[in-house]
């Protein structure tokens, strides 16, 4: 979801740590995960696919999904996540700069923009020109700690 409407951002500033960026940035996205995009008619969503892809993960998706509640969950934000950080690089090829945040209340941003109950908000992006510098994030963390190779250690 899109939202570029001042007196909502400004709102949901105020259920967002009352952080800056998100009243004064161009727009906001605010990540949305459909929980029960897996029951949406296949043919919506595969129907461009090759056919032999149809024939596989159209009647493939509904029953892999079913009453598995974390794995819907976790796909919403897996979706989410990816689609946001496609975003966010459109964006910055585009010359704009973006800052993904999960400081927020989830419930009450939901509540303002009316997200339906078979949805969850998953994070929010800030886009447009950066008015200052960001915060230094400092160095990251050395590749052995974050990159395993192989198997964990036993």
């Amino acid at each position: 979801m899109a939202v570029q409407d001042k007196a909502l951002k400004t709102e949901l500033r105020s259920v967002a740590w009352d952080q800056p960026q998100v009243s004064d940035a161009g727009v906001i996205f605010v990540m949305c995960a459909d929980l029960n995009a897996h029951n949406i008619d296949p043919q919506k969503i595969w129907g461009h696919a090759p056919q032999a892809v149809q024939d596989i993960l159209g009647p493939m998706t509904a029953p892999f999904y079913a009453g598995k509640e974390r794995l819907i969950r976790d796909e919403g934000i897996r979706s989410s996540g990816l689609a946001g950080m496609t975003l966010m690089l459109a964006a910055h090829d585009r010359g704009y700069d973006s800052c993904p945040t999960i400081g927020f209340d989830a419930d009450a941003v939901g509540k303002l923009i009316n997200l339906p109950a078979d949805h969850m908000v998953s994070f929010i992006i800030t886009a447009g020109k950066k008015t200052q510098p960001a915060w230094d994030r400092g160095p990251c963390l050395p590749n052995e700690t974050v990159l395993i190779h192989d198997r964990f250690p036993a």
